[in-house]
């Protein structure tokens, strides 16, 4: 189980990966729309009042292909055999975590709940934080940490099995390489 959960490139096929991936991706553009959730960059979730299903198909592509763009070249120096279905599969992988914040949307309970604070931003003063206010935040809080940690450690396991990442170079390249695919996928959000 834990090796499903946090390094199913080990484990299985890249044919397996591929159809797994991509049946969770179409499921994630189909819940996104009917919760609302918006996947607006490699690792972003929030939650929006509509969210149509073309918008969150285009989030997705775009995730997808910054994925893409920047871990298969980075793949590539580290190891000259690194595949692009592996990259391709990675990218199609790493957001099944967060498909798991998704049901807080239902019905948009969790943007309804969240509406206030961004609105007490212009007055910070005008905010009342209710117990159940507290309890959404911690227990929301507590399950986004998760969802980021999940989500980082399935990047790292994915790219490592793709590139056979071994040195702190290497490391360090990754971890440039995750800040620019964040970077990447908000820029092509924000132009196309």
């Amino acid at each position: 189980m834990k090796t499903f959960l946090f390094n199913p490139f080990k484990r299985y096929s890249e044919q397996q990966l591929l159809l797994f991936g991509g049946v969770t991706a179409i499921f994630g553009v189909v819940f996104a729309s009917l919760t609302n959730t918006h996947f607006d960059g490699v690792l972003d979730t929030h939650f929006g009042h509509t969210v149509t299903f073309k918008t969150a198909a285009f989030q997705s592509i775009i995730n997808i292909v910054s994925i893409v763009l920047v871990f298969y070249p980075a793949g590539k120096w580290i190891n000259s055999k690194t595949r692009l279905i592996d990259i391709f599969n990675l990218s199609l992988i790493i957001k099944i975590p967060a498909y798991f914040m998704m049901p807080l949307n239902i019905n948009n309970w969790a943007y309804l709940k969240t509406e206030p604070l961004l609105e007490a931003v212009s007055n910070p003063f005008n905010l009342q934080f209710t117990p159940e206010m507290i309890l959404f935040l911690a227990l929301s809080s507590i399950l986004a940490i998760g969802v980021f940690v999940w989500l980082i450690i399935l990047l790292y396991n994915g790219f490592k099995v793709a590139t056979n990442l071994k040195e702190t170079k290497h490391i360090i390249l990754f971890i440039l390489a995750i800040i620019v695919a964040e970077i990447v996928s908000k820029v092509l959000l924000m132009i196309l």
